[in-house]
């Protein structure tokens, strides 16, 4: 976990550099998950049988649907995406023997944490063989970003190890533009590994934009510190 969070803010750090140094445009996003899940982990736990009998017994744990919140950092170069994302949320789970089958819980909702790299197109009517579809309402109105990740991810909830498991993935998104620094978007994506299917709904802010705005008004004589330091000067 320490390692996830180091990495994490490391990454951070490196693509606040680029903000400062750099002419790519550089989005924050929030995202809500929901999806299934495909994964299953054996161990062992002990069982209440009745009249205080504890007895160890072996159990499969399946996991069946998740929801998470994601954060990532998003670069546009050109027509090309790239990010990080950190994610956390709750699964739920089914708790059965091995031996007889008998399912001791239907419902548990144990935790996992996912470091996920993504790289895409942002906008596919950009590419020759859509360009066709440029005037199309859905076109006007969404830009469409196909992509490519991989996932690192931990699951946590049984009493043994549990290693960190890997996923990849595709997914499309559909982004709609019109607003100038903010673009919500929804999206779904194809996963082969931990997880199944993952569907999504965030807002992203176009933090370059933004700083474009306040470099714009600092020199702005009716910007807010101009007026605020006059008072001050005059009160004083």
């Amino acid at each position: 976990m320490y390692s996830y969070l180091k990495f994490f803010f490391l990454s951070i750090y490196y693509f606040g550099y680029l903000l400062s140094a750099s002419e790519k445009e550089i989005s924050l996003v929030l995202e809500d998950n929901f999806g299934e899940m495909s994964y299953e982990a054996k161990d062992d736990m002990a069982y209440n049988g009745g009249d205080y009998n504890w007895d160890i017994i072996d159990v499969n744990y399946k996991y069946t649907n998740y929801s998470s919140n994601n954060f990532r950092i998003q670069i546009l170069d050109g027509n090309r995406i790239s990010s990080i994302s950190f994610s956390f949320g709750t699964c739920d789970r089914i708790i059965k023997v091995i031996n007889s089958g008998e399912i001791i819980k239907d419902y548990d909702n144990p935790g996992f944490f996912s470091l996920r790299y993504i790289y895409g197109i942002y906008d596919v009517s950009e590419i020759p063989f859509f360009q066709r579809f440029q005037k199309n309402f859905l076109f006007k109105n969404f830009k469409f970003s196909p992509t490519i990740f991989y996932s690192r991810n931990r699951v946590f909830g049984t009493s043994g190890y549990i290693p960190y498991t890997n996923t990849i993935g595709f997914g499309l998104q559909a982004n709609f533009y019109k607003l100038k620094y903010l673009t919500p978007y929804f999206s779904y994506q194809k996963i082969f590994g931990t997880f199944k299917s993952s569907y999504g709904l965030g807002i992203s802010a176009n933090i370059t934009r933004i700083k474009y705005i306040f470099k714009d008004s600092w020199c702005n004589e009716k910007n807010w510190f101009y007026i605020l330091s006059r008072i001050i000067c005059k009160c004083s």
